[in-house]
């Protein structure tokens, strides 16, 4: 792990596996994010991006989606990740059967050059 922006990340076919939680990353960053991640995993290699489901409750759910654009973060559908995905080069992407009564939503890829 590191701190620095998504966007900054120069590694080439590094990682096999990678990890992007969309509600830490500002929409703005999310698809040169996504991009720069595919240029650092391997050939074969997963991304793993997630986001989460806001509460049902109206007022609850207010409250987490607040909490992640207070925080930077981007309120993205599953359908808005898997297009993002897409148009960033990454194939094989799908939305992943979360887990009963767990919020977080996950789309994965897999580089196939």
């Amino acid at each position: 792990m590191r701190r620095q922006s998504v966007t900054d990340l120069d590694d080439v076919e590094r990682f096999d596996l990678t990890w992007v939680p969309s509600f830490y990353v500002s929409p703005d960053a999310l698809p040169a994010g996504l991009e720069r991640v595919l240029a650092a995993t391997k050939p074969g290699g997963r991304i793993a991006v997630g986001r989460v489901e806001s509460p049902a409750d109206p007022l609850a759910g207010a409250a987490h989606r607040l909490r992640i654009l207070r925080d930077g973060g981007s309120l993205t559908t599953n359908e808005e990740l898997v297009d993002l995905l897409e148009a960033a080069g990454w194939g094989d992407v799908r939305v992943l059967v979360p887990a009963d009564g767990v919020p977080l939503r996950l789309v994965a890829g897999r580089k196939t050059t």
